[in-house]
């Protein structure tokens, strides 16, 4: 997804704002229903494990009954962590469907380390009612053995979507897109 014509809402699936302007929203309006410098994100799991500053990773996602994807990511600065979020187009005013949103890699700045860790994360709040994350933990593994692997497994949402593992294309890095069924 990505490009110069669409407004993205971007919420970071950990402790954490992913763009200027989403930053500036969720600061001013507090951070997933708190207040954005005292917010503790949510871990059901009670694993909580803190990113790296400028390390590369993956998150293997999986979502409904669908088989786990590893989206690769790569740190482009050394004073950001790296998350998981997830895109929203909201360039339309018709509301959202499920092609609207994407699970993508968030670099996260500036944040109190004391509040920034993987979380769960639940999509009714940016209009994906159903859908939600919760953060499994690490998984250590040799396929990538210089990045660290986060484990989420996500369920909801429309069931007539599945998610796919789009590829980076020019500037745009890859994400997981949720493509309708056919």
């Amino acid at each position: 997804m990505g490009g110069l014509g669409k407004t993205i809402l971007s919420i970071v699936l950990g402790g954490g704002a992913a763009s200027t302007a989403t930053g500036l929203i969720l600061h001013n309006n507090g951070y997933l229903g708190g207040n954005f410098d005292s917010y503790e994100p949510k871990v059901s799991s009670g694993i909580k494990i803190s990113p790296e500053k400028g390390k590369d990773v993956v998150f293997r996602v999986g979502i409904n009954n669908q088989a786990p994807i590893d989206l690769e990511c790569k740190s482009f600065n050394t004073d950001q962590y790296l998350m998981l979020g997830l895109e929203v187009n909201t360039k339309t005013s018709e509301g959202r469907n499920m092609s609207d949103f994407n699970l993508e890699c968030s670099p996260n700045h500036g944040r109190d380390e004391t509040f920034v860790y993987f979380s769960d994360f639940d999509g009714n709040q940016v209009g994906l009612i159903g859908f939600e994350c919760l953060f499994k933990g690490s998984v250590e593994e040799t396929n990538y053995p210089d990045k660290k692997i986060y484990k989420y497994e996500c369920s909801g949402g429309n069931s007539a979507f599945k998610w796919e593992l789009k590829p980076k294309q020019g500037n745009s890095e890859p994400y997981i897109a949720a493509v309708k069924s056919k």
